[in-house]
């Protein structure tokens, strides 16, 4: 399974496990909340299939970056790929990871408000 770890922003050091969806922003119904202003709301998604794993930029205002390079359209994934939304950078792992921490704004029950 594939892991994102945060490498700067309100939980830098953290690891967290992706799913088959991960919606990343700041609203608190997102699976990886970042309590940033210059988050968007609903920011990007990184989504996997059969072909592997891809971030989606979904209209955020200050973009979504994938080592440096504005991710416009669906953009796949590579081991190593550094994601950045603002200020706050994020490295895609296609390999298992050890988790070190778990990031206190990751929720779990996309029902919570």
């Amino acid at each position: 399974m594939a892991y994102l770890e945060t490498l700067s922003g309100p939980e830098a050091g953290a690891t967290v496990e992706l799913e088959t969806q991960m919606l990343i922003g700041r609203h608190s119904a997102c699976d990886l909340v970042l309590p940033l202003g210059a988050v968007s709301r609903w920011h990007c998604r990184i989504v996997r299939d059969a072909e592997g794993y891809f971030v989606e930029d979904l209209g955020s205002l200050n973009g979504t970056f994938v080592n440096g390079v504005p991710a416009r359209a669906r953009h796949q994934l590579q081991d190593g790929d550094e994601i950045l939304l603002h200020t706050v950078r994020l490295a895609f792992h296609a390999r298992a990871l050890e988790p070190r921490q778990e990031a206190r704004y990751l929720v779990s029950d996309s029902s919570a408000a």
